[in-house]
């Protein structure tokens, strides 16, 4: 039996300038084409000024029960836009206003999960002979994020 743990951390911050995305710029033509006091949008891809990510990263395995590996991993992450000014309007601002855009610098970006958690484990046992019987499990723990790209409440 290898009577082992391995741990691995790491710490790191990373600093993008024109991080690319999908975003959703004023569509003047069809606001105008269609002249009834609500703004339109078109889907790209674009450039966000500066984002930031910054966090703590675990992860380890254990070997210390016969036939049986166990693994866990988990992470805090901190990714914000350091400037985003010209992010469009979400859903839930009816599409109306004076600017057809709005600040986002600050803010989470969308799909970051501030915590994560992952455990797992294998066990296995010879039959037949040249046989082995392997089971294992594996679960994963996302805290919460917005996946919509305007940080709508509705995402």
């Amino acid at each position: 039996m290898d009577n082992t743990l391995l741990f691995n951390a790491d710490i790191y911050l990373v600093n993008i300038n024109n991080y690319i995305q999908a975003v959703q710029v004023h569509d003047a033509y069809t606001t105008n084409l269609n002249n009834n006091g609500q703004l339109y949008y078109t889907s790209t891809y674009g450039n966000v000024p500066k984002v930031q990510s910054k966090g703590l990263e675990i992860d380890g395995i254990y070997r210390g029960l016969p036939r049986t590996t166990l693994r866990f991993a988990g992470a805090y992450t901190d990714a914000r836009y350091k400037s985003f000014p010209n992010s469009a309007q979400p859903a839930e601002n009816g599409y109306t206003g004076a600017s057809p855009y709005r600040d986002l610098s600050g803010r989470t970006l969308p799909g970051a999960s501030k915590f994560t958690f992952n455990i797992g484990g294998d066990w296995f046992t010879p039959v037949w002979g040249d046989k082995v019987f392997h089971v294992s499990f594996n679960t994963a723990y996302n805290s919460k994020y917005n996946s919509d790209n305007t940080l709508s409440e509705y995402g």
